[in-house]
């Protein structure tokens, strides 16, 4: 079991989903049923590695969602079949976009 909140590499928890100091930088989160993937960097942009660790998630049950998308991210997003809706952030006092995508959504590989 995950616990709630950050998710920092080097964790048992990091480890559990694919999250390795190795292919990655940054951190996730966790809340309730969901992964945020909030702030991450590829070390080795273009190796699968990111798809490796969406596979990672999802095979543990969790829906993952990723806050405001940038750049290339969009894409590889859409081709992993996650859909963009507008969520309230706490944090932030405004609407963000966020792109969400459950374990058992198949539209998209």
């Amino acid at each position: 079991m995950i616990p709630e909140g950050m998710i920092a590499l080097g964790t048992p928890a990091a480890d559990e989903l694919g999250f390795i100091a190795d292919r990655f930088e940054g951190w996730l989160w966790k809340r309730d049923d969901k992964i945020i993937v909030s702030f991450i960097m590829s070390r080795q942009p273009g190796r699968g590695h990111f798809s490796e660790l969406l596979d990672g998630i999802w095979s543990k049950g969790y829906t993952i969602q990723v806050p405001t998308p940038l750049g290339q991210m969009v894409p590889i997003l859409q081709a992993k079949g996650f859909e963009p809706h507008a969520e309230w952030s706490e944090s932030f006092g405004d609407w963000c976009e966020v792109w969400e995508r459950a374990p058992d959504d198949q539209r998209a590989g």
